[in-house]
């Protein structure tokens, strides 16, 4: 019963996304958009995952409010530029060994705020990738460095993490206008 709009800046991904699953309304978006191509709330579950340039944006909890229908929810990421591996990954920038911009939005409390400022209600997050692993990386280490991560109970300080997947309703109702 889901109708799926998914975008991308790349037209190629959208392509693939098409041929996998050919119900899918799939939009090729630009940089500077600062609206997603939905109507008013019509979204019931927003999914935003390591999209930074989106949900860094000032404008990203707002339009996440207009899009989501009453109780809908919103699922997101965002890289936490208060956190050591982001200072870690800044230092390797200025020494020339990552030319990548990570971590360069608002901190995750910051972000925290101005999705509670818009509206939204705080259901979940959780803290993630305390230990310096990439990607690409399939170091025999990682199982440990999780197995670390939940005995320390690292995940519960996502003000702290690298890396924080949040999760957000909208009211069922507008307490502002007194609907019921």
């Amino acid at each position: 019963g889901w109708r799926l709009t998914c975008t991308d800046v790349d037209r190629a991904v959208l392509a693939v996304c098409q041929e996998r699953i050919p119900e899918a309304r799939c939009v090729v978006v630009h940089r500077d958009d600062t609206r997603f191509p939905v109507d008013d709330a019509s979204v019931r579950l927003l999914v935003i995952i390591e999209v930074e340039p989106v949900s860094e944006a000032a404008w990203f909890p707002r339009e996440a409010v207009r899009v989501l229908e009453p109780g809908g929810v919103l699922i997101a990421t965002l890289g936490n530029p208060v956190s050591a591996r982001a200072a870690f990954h800044r230092m390797l920038c200025r020494r020339g060994l990552r030319k990548d911009k990570a971590y360069m939005g608002p901190s995750y409390a910051a972000f925290r705020r101005a999705l509670r400022a818009s509206g939204l209600h705080i259901a979940a997050e959780r803290g993630l990738t305390w230990f310096p692993f990439t990607r690409q990386s399939n170091s025999r280490l990682i199982p440990a460095a999780e197995f670390l991560e939940r005995l320390l109970g690292l995940s519960r300080l996502p003000t702290l993490s690298p890396l924080v997947i949040v999760t957000a309703r909208k009211p069922e109702h507008n307490a502002v206008s007194g609907d019921s």
